[in-house]
This record gives C-alpha cells, sequence and structure tokens, in this order.
C-alpha cells in the first residue's frame, strides 16, 4: 500500500468517528466527542486483547453498549470527563420501553478492563423489569473494573457466574438499588472502594459456592440495608473497611459464613468535598489500625486540599472589629 493509500484510508476511519491507532498484534482504537455509534462500532470491530481509548464527553446508550471479548476500555480523561449515560427507548408506538445498562459484558475466555468512567442514570423501567439498570453487568466472564463512579443507577455492577471480577477504587453513590450484587459466581473480590448513600450497598446469593473478598472499603450511609445475603454458599472475608451508619444495621446475621481478617472499624470517615477524606480521616493510611500496614480506605487515598486565602492585616483587623 502507497503512503497515499494509508492516508487515504486513516482518513475515512476518522471520518467513521473511531480508528486503530497502532498496527500490531493487539490494536489500540481511539473513539471520542460521544459519539455513541462510533464507541459501538468499535467495541463490535476490535479483537480479544485489543484497547480502546475513549475521549471525553457524555455516550448515551439505549439499551447498552455490548461487550463480547476480552478488551480493555480505558477513558482518556477519568470519569469528571466520560459519562456513559441512559437513553431509553420503546419499541413503536404504544410497544413497551427499556431502560439502559451501561457496559453489558457476557461469554467469552480472557480478562476484560473498564476504566475511568462515570456510570449514571441507568434505570430499570415498569415495562420491562429486571432487563437493565446496572452501570456494568457481567456474565460468565473476569475483569477488572477499576475507577469509575456509579451514580444514580438501578444497580451499580452485577456480576452473574463469573470465575473472578476484581472491582477497585470506584465511587459507587445514590444508586437506588445495590453498590454490587453477585449471583452464583466464583469468587468477587471488591477493594478499597467508597459506597455512600445508596439505597443497599450489597446483594450476595445464588446456588453455587461465592467467595467475596471485601478489603479497604468505606461502607456508608446506606438508607436501607448494607447487605442481603440469600443463599447457603457465601462466604465474605471482611479486611480493613470502614463500615458505618447504615440505616438498616451494619452487618446482618443471615446464613454467610463472615471471616473477620481483622482491621475494621465503624467510624465516621469526615468526608469533605467529592467524597475525599479530611486529614483527620480515620480512613487514611496513617490513621487506620496497625493490621491494615497503612493502606487507605476508600476510593480516594489523599486528604482534601484546603484552600486557603490570602488575607490583608486590614482585612483580619475589620473582622474583629
Amino acid at each position: 500500500m502507497s503512503n497515499h493509500e494509508r492516508a487515504l484510508v486513516l482518513i475515512l476511519a476518522v471520518a467513521l468517528g473511531a480508528f486503530p491507532i497502532r498496527a500490531a498484534q493487539s490494536a489500540s482504537w481511539y473513539v471520542g466527542n460521544g459519539d455513541a455509534a462510533a464507541l459501538k462500532q468499535t467495541l463490535s470491530s476490535a479483537q480479544g486483547g485489543d484497547t480502546i481509548i475513549v475521549g471525553p464527553g457524555t455516550y448515551n446508550t439505549a439499551g447498552g453498549f455490548w461487550i463480547s471479548k476480552p478488551l480493555h476500555i480505558i477513558s482518556e480523561m477519568g470519569p469528571s470527563a466520560t459519562i456513559i449515560a441512559n437513553h431509553g427507548f420503546c419499541v413503536g408506538v404504544g410497544g413497551p420501553c427499556y431502560g439502559s445498562c451501561g457496559f453489558y459484558v457476557q461469554g467469552f475466555s480472557g480478562n476484560f478492563t473498564i476504566r475511568g468512567f462515570t456510570f449514571q442514570n441507568h434505570s430499570d423501567t415498569g415495562d420491562v423489569p429486571g432487563l437493565f439498570g446496572q452501570g456494568i453487568n457481567v456474565v460468565q466472564v473476569s475483569g477488572t473494573i477499576l475507577n469509575n463512579v456509579f451514580a444514580h443507577n438501578e444497580d451499580g455492577v452485577d456480576v452473574s457466574e463469573s470465575p473472578h471480577v476484581l472491582i477497585a477504587d470506584n465511587l459507587f453513590r445514590n444508586n437506588r438499588g445495590d453498590g454490587v450484587s453477585a449471583l452464583s459466581a466464583d469468587s468477587v473480590e471488591i477493594r478499597s472502594n467508597t459506597f455512600v448513600y445508596n439505597t443497599g450497598n450489597f446483594w450476595f446469593g445464588g446456588s453455587s459456592a461465592l467467595d467475596v473478598a471485601l478489603q479497604n472499603n468505606i461502607i456508608a450511609l446506606a438508607s436501607w440495608r448494607n447487605m442481603v445475603i440469600n443463599g447457603n454458599s457465601v462466604t465474605i472475608t471482611l479486611l480493613c473497611n470502614d463500615i458505618w451508619s447504615n440505616a438498616l444495621h451494619d452487618y446482618i446475621d443471615s446464613s454467610a459464613t463472615y471471616v473477620d481478617a481483622g482491621g475494621n472499624i465503624s467510624l465516621d470517615p469526615l468526608f469533605c468535598s467529592g467524597y475525599y477524606l479530611h486529614q483527620d480521616s480515620p480512613c487514611l493510611g496513617a490513621n487506620t489500625p496497625s493490621s491494615c500496614n497503612g493502606e487507605h480506605m476508600g476510593c480516594y487515598p489523599v486528604p482534601c486540599e484546603v484552600a486557603v486565602e490570602k488575607q490583608s492585616w486590614g482585612k483580619i483587623k475589620s473582622i474583629f472589629k
């Protein structure tokens, strides 16, 4: 292919809204400007093992962005700039209306990564209950969900029948259902997340064995209940969590097996702006119990920055007149 032909291919790819930016065994793709159609096309065109970089913007989805291969989907500018939002739809005039799911990840071997997005307003509509409503829905696959924000969804993350899923460094806030639910999954590791002002924080259950590791999380201020266990085969390991002020009990009596590995507390995490932590927070690494080895609790490891406004001596004196 001549240089002129290569340039023409690149121009056409850019015009379509998404393009591979590196030719290799595993390619990298770029999608930007909130172009939801280009993101869907890229998820379909990319091959297993590829990386998709998603530029800033709001990507509205009707139904959901479906992921059927092991991809690494990473935002370019982080959760505050990259939003996966609900744009529900109805089937015909008078037909049923559907909500949406941010990313629906299902049915492949290999591991996926989803990092750096805000998932918001995904709903389970009354017309077709139980079908949508999750920020991320994971079925029968393994992978990592890292550094995202889940806000005002029906549920934050749902996991079912999956060998191992790591959920780390995420903020779950103001979700109408649960922050994380897991059904008949082999292993779910929930580490260094902040759960705050959700209706419920966790739902675990199913007919097969489920091992849940809850480590270094802040789990606070649920408006209904902290945790629901449905089934006899759930083992929950608790290590270095702050579990505080959930409306209907911080813990519940259930058939689950609890393994208290130590370092858990129940104290006000002392939030400040954006769910960062005050410098005196018991959840900052320097203040956590010794068994936590200096590791912080929650998704933000650094304290809030307190702005100091410079004042003139004359202005200071006027305050005390």
